[in-house]
């Protein structure tokens, strides 16, 4: 049973966002378009291991995908959560591709791809930490005593793995996909011993959800751009030129020659990502470059979004923080 889905990462979707406004030629375009490909990847490795999670019990597995925790100071995020009422099992998800070594004596991960190496953090201690913060958390905030354990999936099909020959601990910990249900049956083994009841794996599970905390990210901040680099006005969807001309309720592209009546939604998605989560209607008029201040509040009040203030100091907000 899933009690907590991912949504797609905001770091991968504000990276989007502005990857639509700045020019070709800026200055850091390429960490913007890295960050995007990074965040990206992983939100499609972790789906890639839903279709084999799927098999498992809806009755005995409670699932949380993408959970984010805090724990006094340490803030962590887990790929996948399993509980059951006999033992935890942390997944941690990672799509890399090529040749990929797990180096034992220095603690890092080896990737060769077109005779090039780069090197990460090695994926067993990312995940291992995860496990001893989690252990901490549930003895904060529950009652519960399970058995945690950890693995890492190598969630790429292309990906060859390789280690040192004395590096058991990989054999052990690491996988891929296809074997993950052959790892999660090893622990169902190994653990017949019920060590909670349901109603307490219920309980833990709702105040696991109730914890969560998504990730607050501002793009423009994180890469040091000021709001005034960020070209304003609605973006064509068909060619990309900005900005398009409001007439007489359509935007028209003169770039393309093509109308639309509601390529403006986008753009101002595009504003609730880029600059903050709410906007005014003057903010809105002069974003999206429309001429009256009447022609602005039909539209804001077309769009229904929800709303703060009264109707002069009326802040209107993105639906999904609602």
């Amino acid at each position: 049973m899933i009690m907590l889905k991912r949504s797609y990462p905001l770091r991968a979707l504000s990276a989007k966002k502005l990857l639509r406004r700045i020019p070709p030629y800026h200055a850091i375009r390429q960490p913007i378009e890295d960050l995007f490909h990074r965040e990206d990847a992983g939100y499609w490795g972790e789906k890639a291991l839903d279709y084999y999670l799927s098999f498992l019990s809806d009755d005995e597995y409670y699932i949380f995908q993408h959970i984010r925790l805090k724990y006094k100071k340490w803030t962590f995020q887990i790929d996948f959560l399993l509980l059951t009422t006999k033992f935890a099992l942390i997944i941690e998800a990672k799509n890399y591709t090529a040749t990929l070594k797990f180096e034992s004596q220095f603690s890092q991960l080896i990737q060769t791809q077109n005779d090039k190496e780069k090197s990460y953090d090695d994926p067993i201690e990312q995940v291992k930490r995860q496990q001893s913060l989690l252990t901490k958390w549930l003895k904060k905030y529950t009652t519960i005593n399970l058995p945690i354990h950890h693995l890492v999936v190598i969630s790429n099909p292309n990906a060859i793995l390789k280690t040192d020959p004395d590096n058991k601990e990989v054999l052990k910990k690491v996988c891929k996909p296809y074997k993950l249900l052959d790892k999660i049956n090893q622990l169902e083994i190994a653990h017949q011993k019920e060590m909670v009841t349901v109603q307490e794996l219920r309980k833990t599970s709702k105040i696991l959800r109730r914890h969560h905390t998504p990730e607050e990210f501002n793009i423009l901040e994180h890469f040091k751009i000021s709001i005034e680099e960020i070209p304003t006005g609605v973006i064509c969807d068909k060619c990309g030129a900005l900005p398009m001309k409001y007439q007489k309720g359509k935007w028209f592209c003169q770039s393309c020659q093509t109308y639309s009546k509601t390529v403006y939604i986008e753009s101002l998605d595009d504003y609730f990502y880029l600059i903050k989560a709410s906007i005014t209607s003057s903010e809105f008029r002069r974003f999206l470059h429309i001429p009256t201040k009447d022609i602005a509040q039909k539209y804001l009040k077309k769009l229904n979004l929800p709303h703060t203030g009264n109707t002069k100091a009326r802040v209107y907000h993105r639906k999904d923080l609602t």
